[in-house]
């Protein structure tokens, strides 16, 4: 284990080993004692002090004849731990910043003009000083100054004196008041912009509008910002960045739900990038170790577009690999695939969203038993290769409801790496509802579906 500021430091993980008996089995094949061994790691790593990684290692073992043993590694880019880290390092840019908003005399200077003050008050508002200050006022009234033997009377010049001598101590507690007051004003300034800081940084804010206003309210005070513009560093938009056994998740018509031994990056900063690119890790049709030498399939996706992810925004997606349609001892061929696909979608306020997705693939219409294959052609002409999607996203906060109405067409020839499937014209839709009564103590679940002959939980 390092140190924070080492080059490497390890910031904790688990470990997890399973084992797994089967005294026998009779479905879907016939074997006996039946032992499976299942380890799983995890361990979180800081590089530099700045980029935080996650490393998983996976491994399954068995004397089974037909599941295979496999070993996956997989590194990645933990985007949460790094949020965590530019958080901390923010707050304490703020912090930093506190002693250049703020004069260390002021806290003195205030304490003093308070004392000062208090003495002062006190001492004009004394009984016995009051009194005399009533007197003397009273023996300069009543004095006819158009005698001059009273005016070297000793008893006019001390309460002339007296009013003066208390003028004078008035008149500084003004002075020692202004003072305070354009101090504490002054004080009150420089703690409104600090709690706008705290505010900012704080927030939920999405990281581009949280740079734009740390920028201005900063500027407004003439700091530099230069030191902010490095904390808020282009890692901030990687939203994903795997080496290893990957599971992209795109879009419902291009690639989603499918490991690859590969690559997976997606940036977001109102650019959206995307790519993935790797060795697919799936079989149609058969999902156990057959003995046969599997067919190579692979897969690499790029997309482009603006907007927010999670909001509103337009995506184009091109996609292009090699896909096993078939596992047979007849055709166990990997097809060539591609195809584009154009997505769009709209943030209603914070609860409701709406996505739409249009594709056209390039694939082989006709698989012969022989194993040959018809040459894929991309023709936009061609509905047998087209394929939509639509899908509403509703929450209700008031009555805890939530909706997702969902509606599919795939065309017959229409081929994509988002799931296994044999060429068919598909027209599908789903609707659910949730809802929650009593305090949240009982839910109800509705859902209507139709031909949805996938299974996103498949291995």
């Amino acid at each position: 284990m390092g140190s924070p500021k080492s080059a490497i430091h390890f910031d904790g993980g688990f470990l997890s080993y399973q084992y797994s008996y089967r005294s026998a089995i009779d479905t879907p094949f016939r074997e006996s004692a039946i032992g499976q061994h299942l380890l799983t790691g995890s361990m979180n790593l800081t590089v530099a002090g700045s980029i935080p990684l996650t490393i998983t290692y996976f491994e399954r073992q068995s004397n089974s004849r037909y599941f295979r043993d496999y070993r996956d590694l997989r590194v990645e880019f933990n985007p949460g731990a790094f949020q965590q880290l530019r958080a901390r390092r923010l707050s304490d840019y703020v912090n930093h910043l506190s002693s250049q908003l703020k004069d260390p005399l002021d806290k003195t200077s205030l304490d003093y003009s308070n004392k000062q003050l208090h003495m002062l008050e006190n001492w004009l508002n004394e009984d016995s000083l009051v009194n005399r200050l009533v007197r003397s006022r009273m023996k300069v009234l009543n004095t006819d100054t158009s005698r001059q033997q009273h005016l070297s009377d000793s008893l006019y010049a001390e309460a002339v004196a007296f009013i003066a001598y208390y003028d004078t101590v008035q008149l500084k507690k003004e002075r020692i008041r202004l003072y305070r007051d354009s101090l504490q004003q002054a004080v009150a300034v420089k703690e409104k912009r600090l709690h706008l800081l705290r505010k900012i940084v704080e927030g939920n804010l999405p990281e581009e509008a949280k740079q734009e206003a740390l920028d201005k309210a900063l500027a407004d005070q003439g700091i530099e910002t230069s030191k902010l513009r490095k904390l808020f560093n282009r890692l901030n938009s990687i939203q994903t960045l795997a080496l290893g056994k990957v599971i992209p998740n795109h879009s419902e018509l291009t690639l989603r739900n499918i490991n690859i031994n590969g690559i997976n990056f997606e940036y977001n900063k109102k650019l959206y990038l995307a790519f993935s690119a790797g060795a697919i890790d799936y079989r149609a049709r058969d999902f156990f170790n057959s003995g046969r030498n599997r067919s190579p399939q692979f897969v690499y996706l790029g997309r482009i577009g603006y907007g927010a992810k999670q909001g509103s925004h337009i995506y184009l997606t091109a996609f292009k690999g090699s896909k096993q349609l078939l596992n047979t001892a007849a055709n166990g061929n990997s097809l060539d695939i591609y195809g584009l696909s154009f997505e769009g979608q709209l943030a209603i306020g914070k609860h409701h969203r709406l996505l739409a997705e249009l594709a056209q693939s390039a694939a082989p219409g006709l698989i012969a038993s022989n194993g040959s294959q018809g040459k894929a052609s991309f023709n936009l002409s061609d509905k047998g290769n087209k394929a939509y999607s639509v899908r509403l996203n509703s929450y209700f906060p008031r009555t805890k409801s939530r909706i997702e109405a969902f509606y599919r067409y795939r065309g017959l020839n229409f081929q994509s790496f988002s799931s296994y499937y044999n060429n068919a014209s598909l027209n599908g839709w789903q609707f659910k509802a949730d809802q929650y009564f009593w305090k949240r103590q009982l839910r109800l679940n509705l859902a209507f579906i139709r031909n949805d002959f996938e299974n996103d939980y498949l291995p």
